[in-house]
Order: structure tokens, then C-alpha cells, then sequence
């Protein structure tokens, strides 16, 4: 309840955390060269995290400004909900 409270007052932060974890694990392919002390499956293992978080980042934010989007009315729309 408290991540869902801050990401209704500052909708451009999880923008910001997604992209900077999408770059991270593309410089991460870079980078993290597996080695002797590396082995390559924790370098894909380090990769594939930073991409899954900025891409759960960025849905997260996508239905945050999906929420908040103003309806036809002026009025924000909040969920969708069924007619009776």
C-alpha cells in the first residue's frame, strides 16, 4: 500500500528506476565478462534481473498513468467497473 501511495504522487519515479535497470543490464552484458571469477550463468542470472525489474518497473507506471488519465468527463478514472 505505501509503494502504490508513492507511485500515485510521483508517477515518473518508477519511469525513471525502469529505464535506469534496463541500461544497467545492458552495460551489464558488457561489463560483466565472465571469467575465473564469474561464471556465466551468473552474469546472465545478473542481466536477466536488471531487465526483469525495469520492465516491471515500467508496466507498474504504465498502469499508474493508466489510473490516472483523465476520462471524457474531466474527472480521473479510477478502475473500470462493471454496469448493473
Amino acid at each position: 500500500m505505501l509503494l502504490r501511495n508513492q507511485i500515485t504522487k510521483h508517477p515518473q519515479a518508477p519511469i525513471s528506476v525502469g529505464m535506469s535497470c534496463i541500461a544497467l543490464g545492458i552495460l551489464s552484458l558488457h561489463f560483466l565478462r565472465p571469467g575465473p571469477h564469474l561464471s556465466p550463468a551468473l552474469a546472465d542470472g545478473l542481466s536477466g534481473l536488471c531487465y526483469g525489474i525495469g520492465i516491471g518497473c515500467l508496466l507498474v507506471s504504465m498502469q499508474a498513468h493508466r489510473r490516472a488519465r483523465p476520462g471524457p468527463d474531466g474527472n480521473a478514472r479510477l478502475t473500470l467497473t462493471p454496469a448493473r
